[in-house]
């Protein structure tokens, strides 16, 4: 399998249909030892690998509370960390988001920094999972290699 086999649109993902166009707002832990946002990468013991900006996914690589990610796919309201938006919520939240400058890069080279601060003191970039190297779709290939994703588990891709 190569790693384009697993960047969507492709079989193992699924096209999500949501009925009445609302959305979900996430909550993560973002990283104390960055300026900007992103997501807790230097957290000892339990280092978040979502929201995973370097493939623009978020859940792939999650290994805990999937089935609260089931959830969210059938946008059922009762689960903890999401807040349900409805329709006019979210379009107003878009047409904001598109308005802003794109800090996408901005934010992969702060990822990548904390993951050099992780791998200079812990020899590794990810210590919870024994990484020595950031998420791309090369590292997500190998490990979606022979997982098994019962029907309704998913996760979500962003802006493809």
């Amino acid at each position: 399998m190569s790693y384009e086999s697993v960047i969507p649109p492709s079989s193992q993902w699924t096209q999500l249909h949501i009925a009445d166009k609302g959305g979900f707002l996430s909550f993560y832990y973002s990283d104390s030892n960055s300026v900007i946002p992103v997501r807790d990468i230097t957290r000892l013991g339990d280092s978040k690998s979502d929201p995973n900006l370097e493939t623009k996914t978020y859940g792939m690589f999650s290994t805990c509370e999937e089935d609260m990610r089931r959830r969210g796919v059938r946008l059922d309201i009762r689960f903890r960390r999401y807040l349900y938006l409805d329709p006019e919520t979210v379009e107003r939240l878009l047409s904001l988001i598109k308005a802003a400058p794109d800090k996408t890069e901005e934010y992969i080279k702060e990822i990548r920094r904390l993951e050099l601060t992780n791998l200079q003191k812990h020899g590794f970039t990810y210590p919870n999972w024994k990484k020595k190297e950031g998420f791309d779709w090369e590292w997500a290939r190998k490990y979606l290699e022979g997982k098994r994703f019962p029907n309704g588990s998913a996760f979500l891709a962003v802006g493809q």
